[in-house]
């Protein structure tokens, strides 16, 4: 097998020479009892979230007879800053069982992430309506206290906790739901489009407050996906922070917006209050639910501080989370340092930029660098990464061969994947080019093969029937102009440490049958903007959130233009999304299998499931995207590399699932904690 290491771990495997079994199980001895904490009883994340302390002593028959709080809140509580732990907390208290044990206050969690980046734990422990488990399918309320879907799923009744407050101590209420939709979804200064979960069946849903804690929504069209589409969602904002800046609420916010650098009321709200990342771009003061909330903001790293307002508890009363802190170091090229930071023990946890192929070094490297290193499970992505070509390009001449489908299908096949995998992904991944994993609601065997086999013969031959003829060396094919045919391949993420090993294998192979591909990184910031712009050949990139719930939740994103989040993150053809948005206002018509797809797109996601009728428009959704080769994976999603810290407690140590986004979710961050030294 011939796996392509980085060069900078080769070197350490030349420093060690304990024996490696390749896919051996680490282990971290003593219990949870050694590691400092209190043993609990249970299966870990079954039946483990309680929507009160009631509902916790009503269910397991124990007593929560008080709370307690981190000493250093206790602290603050003595001088007088903070009100006392019970006041902070919401009577509906979220009740958690951790995965292993009632876990010690303290320490500072030592992350990486790409520079403007949010990164884990941080991003894994943001809090949307529902939570879930590892499993990913059993979804339970979370940041509110009920939800129900109404028989006929055309109306969403949600209750919310009492007392709740957000992360300065003010009321998280009523108030925040309404100003959400009223002065920024429903405003179309400051929302352009409202998200998809309000605009069920195309019309903008209604929301009315039933009382203090109770609002409903109803949908013009039955709904049946609403729970999933509505799950990780916030349809909240925090309003008292936020009417600074609306003049609907502050005659001078206009003025105040200026002041502070912007050109327009609007942009404040956007900027200060990103309702998807708001960790991303949130200041110290901004208000959050979350359990770390931003302390310092500073070029090279990112600091959070526990919220005291945080409104869940352990079996024990103990307010979450344990950990104090989190250190999150902003770098600009996060797969060169993070597995060195990873491996010298600096960091206590590791996941985006590692490189499958350096598993075996990471795990020789265990007991030395005191972590464990495990594979999870992230079967829920379709493809490992795959290409999609701008099908809106500028040049009519490129926008014409990128439209012909036998041009992708003869790229498709000059792909050698087995080699693809055994030199970047130690031969764990197969050959896939649905846009969707194999576990989708109608999915068929051939989805996951069609024109994946390696054949240069066939791919020169579709190659010579679209007239690209070969340049007078013989060396590189011209387009159908004559001009020299160069594409610049694209790609933007840096959280695949293998990313750029994999453009380096495409290039080698593309160009066995004359195709010259340039790859190019570019932020994903930078990247983005010229996919909004029109301005790209190519991109090559991973197929982000394609499970079939996360697709039911907000759409499905990698079957549609432009095949990513069109908000932030969008890949390709960006035209002819904003024509499908606009109902042909705007952008560049698509052709019309594109419209089919979008319109099946749509059926498909307020269809209740189950159904025969389900079933059929998720086969047609998918059979349409493979057959039209729009995006065209490569191969197999590899298991995701994770290292963790040993003095890490409560957490998935050697497998388990990494679930599309937030990656560690399910596994509560708020319940993780640093082993005290004593008891290492």
């Amino acid at each position: 097998m011939k796996y392509r290491f980085s060069l900078a771990l080769a070197m350490v495997v030349m420093l060690t020479v304990a024996p490696l079994a390749l896919f051996a199980s680490g282990e971290v001895e003593g219990g949870a009892a050694a590691q400092g904490g209190t043993p609990v009883e249970g299966e870990p994340y079954v039946d483990h979230i309680y929507q009160s302390v009631a509902a916790y002593e009503q269910a397991t028959g124990n007593t929560i007879d008080g709370f307690n709080e981190s000493p250093l809140l206790a602290a603050r509580v003595a001088e007088g800053i903070l009100p006392p732990v019970e006041e902070r907390l919401p009577q509906d208290v979220v009740v958690v069982r951790p995965r292993d044990a009632i876990g010690v206050y303290g320490g500072t969690f030592q992350a990486m992430t790409v520079s403007g980046e949010i990164g884990n734990p941080i991003e894994s422990s943001a809090q949307y309506l529902a939570t879930f488990g590892p499993d990913t399918r059993h979804i339970v309320p979370n940041v509110i206290r009920a939800w129900e879907l109404s028989d006929d799923a055309t109306t969403l009744t949600i209750t919310l906790r009492r007392g709740m407050k957000w992360s300065d101590g003010d009321s998280f209420d009523m108030e925040d739901f309404v100003f959400n939709y009223e002065d920024i979804v429903a405003d179309t200064d400051v929302t352009e489009r409202p998200p998809r979960a309000y605009r069920i069946g195309g019309s903008l849903v209604q929301m009315d407050v039933v009382d203090p804690l109770t609002v409903r929504y109803t949908f013009p069209v039955p709904a049946h996906s609403a729970l999933s589409q509505w799950s990780l969602s916030r349809p909240f904002a925090p309003a008292h922070y936020l009417k600074q800046w609306h003049p609907r609420h502050n005659d001078g916010a206009q003025d105040l917006a200026k002041s502070q650098g912007y050109d327009q009321w609007w942009e404040a709200i956007q900027a200060e209050y990103d309702g998807f990342r708001s960790a991303k771009t949130r200041k110290p003061e901004t208000p959050v639910l979350v359990a770390w909330r931003t302390a310092t903001v500073r070029m090279d790293a990112k600091i959070y501080e526990r919220n005291p307002y945080f409104w869940k508890v352990d079996i024990a009363g103990n307010q979450l989370p344990y950990i104090d802190g989190v250190f999150s170091a902003q770098v600009e090229n996060l797969a060169d340092l993070v597995s060195i930071r990873a491996m010298a023990g600096e960091l206590d946890l590791a996941t985006w930029g590692l490189k499958t192929a350096d598993y075996p070094i990471y795990k020789r490297n265990e007991e030395s660098g005191g972590y464990t290193v495990g594979l999870f499970d992230n079967n829920r992505k379709g493809f490992a990464a795959g290409f999609v070509f701008n099908y809106t390009h500028k040049d009519p001449v490129l926008r014409e061969l990128y439209n012909d489908v036998r041009f992708r299908q003869a790229l498709s096949l000059a792909v050698d994947r087995d080699d693809m995998s055994e030199t970047l992904f130690l031969g764990l991944t197969r050959p896939h080019t649905a846009p969707v994993p194999n576990s989708w609601t109608g999915f068929e065997d051939w989805f996951a093969t069609y024109y994946a086999e390696f054949d240069l013969d066939r791919a020169n031959a579709l190659l010579d029937e679209l007239g690209l003829e070969w340049d007078s060396n013989e060396q590189w094919r011209l387009r159908p102009d004559g001009e020299p045919l160069l594409i610049e391949g694209l790609w933007v993420t840096e959280w695949f440490g293998w990313m750029s090993d994999l453009m380096d294998l495409v290039k080698e192979h593309w160009a066995r049958v004359g195709i010259r591909m340039e790859p190019k990184f570019a932020p994903e910031e930078l990247g983005f903007q010229r996919a909004q712009a029109n301005e790209l050949d190519l991109m090559i990139g991973e197929t982000a959130t394609t499970s079939e719930f996360r697709a039911r939740r907000s759409e499905p994103i990698t079957l549609v233009p432009p095949w990513h989040w069109v908000g932030c993150c969008a890949m390709s053809s960006v035209p002819w999304r904003q024509w499908l948005d606009s109902d042909g206002a705007e952008g560049m018509e698509p052709p019309q299998d594109i419209k089919e797809i979008w319109e099946i797109a749509e059926a498909w996601r307020l269809e209740k499931r189950g159904t025969e009728r389900y079933q059929e428009l998720s086969n047609q959704l998918i059979r349409r995207n493979v057959e039209g080769q729009y995006f065209v994976g490569l191969v197999s999603m590899p298991p995701t590399v994770v290292i963790l810290n040993n003095r890490v407690a409560n957490m998935e140590r050697d497998k388990g699932v990494f679930a599309s986004l937030p990656p560690l979710m399910p596994f509560m961050p708020d319940t993780w904690f640093l082993i005290p030294e004593s008891a290492q």
